[in-house]
This record gives structure tokens, sequence and C-alpha cells, in this order.
């Protein structure tokens, strides 16, 4: 009987030891974070619409699944800022660019998201212009202070 305890006892600890090590040894790999915290500076200016033009890419959004259900416009604007910009690279990019305005989740804004918010060719819009300082996200962001670019109003996506 002794005999049968120790040979249970021993196959046991067989066992069960090695899934104990194995566990607390796994080594997991290495979780870097990617993107992290970005921080922006942000400056004041005026976006100027210079051109609004309806593309084959712009209307074509119409038949994408999922998308919007409207064709829609590139809208085109330039920014001036009211003071000076620390970053060359942006300063020099902004001085020299038109930017494409979409709403955040990249679709072409619609006629009647231009009727609403009243965006014209010539039409000046108070805005934000966001140049990256830390990070690794996105380097330039616009944003106008009286134009909702998540507003999805137009569309006819559920």
């Amino acid at each position: 009987m002794k005999t049968a305890n120790y040979f249970l006892l021993l196959s046991t600890i067989l066992i069960i030891i090695p899934n104990i090590v194995n566990s607390d040894m796994q080594i997991e790999p290495e979780k870097k974070k990617t993107g992290g915290e970005c921080i922006y500076e942000k400056y004041p200016g005026v976006a100027t619409i210079e051109e609004i033009k309806k593309t084959n890419e712009s209307a074509g959004q119409v038949d994408i699944e999922g998308g919007p259900g409207y064709e829609g416009y590139e809208v085109w604007f330039s920014f001036k800022p009211k003071c000076r910009i620390d970053e060359d690279w942006a300063a020099k990019q902004v001085k020299e660019r038109k930017y494409l305005f979409q709403l955040i989740n990249s679709w072409y804004p619609g006629p009647e998201y231009l009727k609403k918010y009243g965006i014209k060719e010539g039409k000046k819009f108070d805005s934000t212009l966001k140049v990256i300082t830390k990070g690794t996200c996105t380097p330039i962001i616009f944003e106008f202070a009286k134009v909702k670019q998540d507003d999805y109003f137009e569309s006819k996506a559920e």
C-alpha cells in the first residue's frame, strides 16, 4: 500500500510541477505601445475656401457599400495663421499648400452639408491648426470653429 501511495504521489508531482513551472516561466511577447499619446500645439487662424468641385472620386462615394449614400464634393481650402507657427516644417507646408476638407470619417461633404454650413468659394472660417509636437499621430489637423466635421446628418447609411 505504501508503494502504491508513493507512486500516486510521485506521478501527481510529475504532472503538476511541469505545468506550474511552464505557466510561471512563460515569456509573453513584449507589449509595445504604438502611436502613444500625441500632443499638439494649436495655432488660431482663418481658413479660406479656395475651390469646390465634384470629381469622379467624390461623386463615386454614393456607390460605396456602407458609404454616405450621396455624391460628395471636394472642398479645398488654404489656411492663414494669426500668429507665428513655431514648427518651421509646418509653417512652410501651410504657406505653400491647399488642403482637402473632409468629414472626420473621410467622407466628402454633400450638397446639403455645404448649404447647412455656408461653405462656398471665397468664404472664410475661423479655424485652428494643430501641429504635432509629440507622438506619431496625424502631423497636421485643422478644426473649424463653426463647422462640425462629424455631422453626418446627410447620410442615408444606417
